[in-house]
């Protein structure tokens, strides 16, 4: 048994006729992966009835995953959990990123959360946390175990896309030789791992390409705090309506690489709101900074949303930057 929590949280979906589970706001492919795996293992266990609910579009390049056509945006402004019985939580920090709103109250309806992100706020009638495991897939793959359910095609395919985005294909310092292992063995069961790669990083649409160039040229180095940024405006990005996530690919594959820094940030302003994402390099441990401005995540990868104008995100993430920047 890899958790005593997976005894308990059999019981409870046992018990459930009617089931929720959630893609987190600004769905990725961990978060989408396991929200797709989870409703795969349901149906195994004989849990027809589930809806996949998500506040936010789900990106182009997870659509291949099976059961991501199933799932339903929604206003959680107005949504009615009153339908259901057990609405479970999978890769998300807190209630905010679950429903993409700051001002939501938690709702009454049961809640089983299964987590990786150290930051979790443990909301759930039942809480499995484990900030150890590189991915929320990761972890999902040993309830699994746990609960002796056959990995089909599949099963097998969104998990692998789970645990290889969100290691950065292998690249985290938590993901321990076990992801390895895991990934072998849903190899073996059928994931094709080109086909996954292919759609996770050769599938860019060229609106995409061309907005990451002119994001590129506005790349900051602060070399005394020892952190890169580049913040991202409306009036930029509505140039290019075929971009799909310039942001997080410009954070995981450029901020990140630039010599003499310890971090980095790309922020981007969105209708309500910025969104920034964070990534460090070496052990500079980013998500105090996300903490900070009300998000989470890892300590190599972590983002908030800020719901304040453009130019006065800008500034208070810069502030809370150079604060917790090291410097010589």
């Amino acid at each position: 048994m890899n958790y005593k929590e997976s005894k308990n949280i059999l019981e409870e979906i046992k018990k459930a006729n009617k089931i929720l589970v959630n893609c987190h706001r600004s769905p990725d492919p961990d978060s989408i992966g396991s929200a797709t795996s989870m409703s795969l293992a349901l149906k195994e266990l004989g849990k027809d009835d589930v809806t996949i609910i998500s506040p936010d579009e789900i990106p182009d390049n997870c659509k291949f995953l099976p059961n991501s056509k199933s799932i339903k945006v929604v206003n959680f402004d107005d949504f009615d959990f009153s339908q259901y019985d057990t609405f479970v939580i999978v890769d998300s920090g807190n209630w905010n990123q679950t429903t993409g709103k700051d001002n939501i109250l938690s709702s009454k309806i049961r809640k089983v959360v299964i987590d990786h992100h150290y930051t979790n706020t443990k909301e759930g009638d039942i809480n499995l946390v484990d900030e150890k495991t590189g991915s929320c897939c990761a972890l999902l793959f040993k309830i699994f175990s746990d609960w002796k359910l056959e990995l089909t095609t599949d099963l097998a395919t969104s998990l692998l896309t789970g645990i290889i985005a969100d290691t950065m294909s292998f690249q985290t310092d938590i993901i321990g030789e076990s992801a390895f292992s895991m990934a072998d063995t849903l190899v073996k069961n059928g994931a094709d791992r080109r086909n996954i790669l292919f759609n996770l990083y050769m599938s860019r649409p060229i609106d995409e390409i061309h907005l990451m160039g002119e994001m590129l040229t506005k790349v900051v180095v602060e070399e005394d705090a020892r952190f890169a940024w580049v913040a991202v405006p409306k009036d930029l990005t509505k140039n290019y309506p075929g971009s799909r996530d310039a942001k997080s690919y410009i954070a995981g594959s450029f901020i990140q690489s630039i010599e003499n820094t310890d971090f980095g940030f790309v922020l981007e302003q969105f209708d309500n709101f910025c969104s920034v994402s964070f990534r460090s390099r070496n052990d500079f441990d980013v998500s105090k900074i996300a903490e900070k401005l009300g998000g989470g995540g890892h300590k190599s990868a972590s983002a908030a949303r800020l719901y304040m104008p453009y130019d006065q995100a800008v500034i208070k993430v810069l502030e809370t930057a150079r604060k917790y920047a090291k410097k010589d």
